[in-house]
């Protein structure tokens, strides 16, 4: 989800500050699908929660059988030297001593969570329960005397035994079972496997790891989104998984017609390919075009243009990108004020130029004047004042009213310009 993210804040930023709009397009879907990634990710934590939850607190009740177990063996046997610690070491069951309990650390009673990815394989929980838990023997071999707790000196009651009665007993919530007999040592101490616990994903009813195995079903059963491990690897995942791709079509679907030559989908395949300048690996063409695109990076009051992958953390390209915004924006806003002016502009000239039928009415020079026409005394009403020949003029359109423009008069006569 973090490289989601950050994928999301670098593309963004290339998107702001390309100047070609096809790059921009491009770079701007690459960074929607990164963030389309990041959102799913959050979605399915929620999704998890729970299970994890359940995972976790049934793992430490389980923890928890042990380790008071062992924890007591531990204590039974303390001062007992050499042979009379009540656990093995596993490299070569020879008796551990009271001092060598470093060496058994399954009875820490404290849960050590390291965050990492969570994967699943064969060695951890199948269809069928945990295969690395087959269960079998737990007593060792050279135990002839060892362990009393466990031993039935005879069949009958005895002060000296703690067992009073043959028979089967189970401990660590029926994960170890003992049978004891009438002898110097138990007839077995058996770990119960969990390696065949389950069918088809759920455990059979009444199972002594069920409701953990069930707990870490559901949480392995949540399939999230792989959105990578950094920057390069989420904005490749999202281009080679098609999602960008599939955000062009959207985009380009508005407005198509079934006249159009490419579909859709073919005009955003090519808009990919011609960004990234070739036809194959798409994500790792376009990542570089990302991470080289020059930008501004903003420090302080100031503003230095570099590539992208020199603009280290998500907080200073998204700096950059609202800068490459509000320059945009700004840029827009005085585009439309030139364009606004120049209509004003254009309008005022307009206005000063009077058609044929405006300066007619004038008999007298000043009021011809003023209007912006040319007086000659010498002809008659009605033609005294006319347009000034040698600029635009305009003229009522006799169908609708309409003012259109005229052609410059410049260059001809004056009768032939008056007709």
């Amino acid at each position: 989800m973090n490289a989601a993210a950050a994928a999301k804040a670098l593309a963004g930023a290339a998107a702001a500050a390309a100047a070609d709009s096809e790059t921009k397009v491009v770079f701007q879907a690459a960074a929607a699908a990164a963030a389309e990634c990041a959102a799913d990710t959050a979605a399915g934590l929620t999704s998890k929660a729970t299970a994890v939850v359940s995972a976790t607190g049934r793992a430490a009740k389980e923890i928890g059988h042990i380790a008071e177990m062992v924890n007591f063996l531990k204590q039974v046997s303390a001062g007992g030297g050499s042979t009379g610690y009540g656990l093995t070491k596993a490299a070569d069951e020879a008796n551990a001593a009271d001092e060598s309990e470093q060496e058994l650390k399954c009875d820490k009673q404290t849960i050590v969570y390291n965050a990492q990815a969570m994967q699943y394989t064969a060695n951890d929980v199948t269809d069928d329960g945990f295969p690395v838990m087959p269960g079998g023997d737990a007593k060792s071999g050279t135990a002839t005397n060892k362990c009393k707790l466990f031993h039935k000196g005879s069949a009958a009651a005895a002060a000296s035994d703690l067992f009073q009665k043959p028979g089967q007993r189970s401990f660590i919530g029926g994960l170890l079972t003992v049978t004891t007999v009438g002898s110097s040592q138990p007839g077995s101490l058996t770990i119960s496997g969990q390696s065949t616990i389950a069918t088809a994903g759920a455990a059979e009813p009444n199972q002594i790891l069920g409701e953990l195995y069930n707990s870490v079903q559901e949480l392995k059963n949540i399939q999230g989104r792989d959105c990578g491990t950094d920057e390069k690897s989420s904005i490749s995942k999202v281009i080679e998984d098609e999602k960008v791709k599939a955000l062009l079509t959207a985009a380009l679907a508005i407005g198509a017609t079934s006249t159009d030559k490419e579909s859709p989908e073919q005009r955003a395949q090519k808009m990919l390919e011609r960004v990234a300048g070739t036809t194959s690996e798409l994500g790792t063409a376009i990542f570089k075009k990302i991470e080289e695109q020059q930008a501004m990076h903003i420090e302080g009051a100031k503003a230095t243009q570099k590539q992208l992958k020199q603009i280290t953390g998500s907080a200073n390209r998204r700096l950059t990108e609202l800068y490459h915004t509000m320059m945009a924006e700004k840029n827009l806003g005085d585009l439309k004020k030139k364009i606004e002016d120049l209509a004003s502009q254009t309008a005022a000239v307009s206005k000063k130029m009077p058609s044929k039928e405006d300066c007619k009415e004038h008999k007298e020079q000043g009021p011809c004047e003023k209007a912006g026409c040319k007086f000659d005394g010498s002809k008659k009403d009605g033609e005294k004042c006319f347009p000034d020949p040698e600029a635009p003029t305009v003229k009522k359109d006799g169908e609708n009213g309409k003012t259109g423009s005229t052609s410059i008069c410049a260059g001809k006569e004056q009768g032939e310009c008056e007709k």
